[in-house]
């Protein structure tokens, strides 16, 4: 079993409804599908479907994945806002506030920091959560 980042939930969804500069939005999802599409971050940047046709690949083996979506109730901590809007020295993986910040600038990443602390913080949320069971029969 495995969990699939680039399928579950994404923090644009949970910021569309709040009243903010579009452009705070803009730069929010356009980091998310950065971060998971980033072709140098094979940690994140696959999908079942993708992984279903890698492991197709393998010789003499037959392979099946069963994809599960999942929604749970999930409390939101001012520590999850801050792992997920943080900066590093730009050295290795990009964060998601690396991102928006290559996006939006300093000032657009404080405000949505600010935002999301705002809304989020010690909130609950529906949470989506993909899972995968992958099968290999010789």
């Amino acid at each position: 079993m495995k969990t699939v980042p680039s399928e579950g939930q994404r923090l644009s969804p949970l910021a569309s409804a709040w009243k903010t500069d579009a452009e705070v939005l803009r730069s929010l999802a356009g980091a998310e599908e950065q971060l998971f599409s980033d072709a140098e971050d094979p940690m994140v940047n696959w999908t079942s479907a993708s992984l279903e046709q890698e492991l197709g690949k393998l010789p003499g083996v037959t392979v099946t994945i069963a994809r599960q979506e999942d929604a749970i109730l999930r409390r939101v901590s001012a520590g999850d806002i801050d792992f997920w809007l943080r900066t590093t020295d730009g050295k290795g993986r990009l964060s998601l506030g690396d991102r928006i910040a290559r996006i939006g600038g300093g000032e657009k990443l404080l405000e949505l920091r600010m935002l999301m602390h705002r809304k989020l913080d010690f909130q609950e949320v529906q949470w989506k959560t993909v899972t995968v069971m992958i099968r290999i029969v010789e």
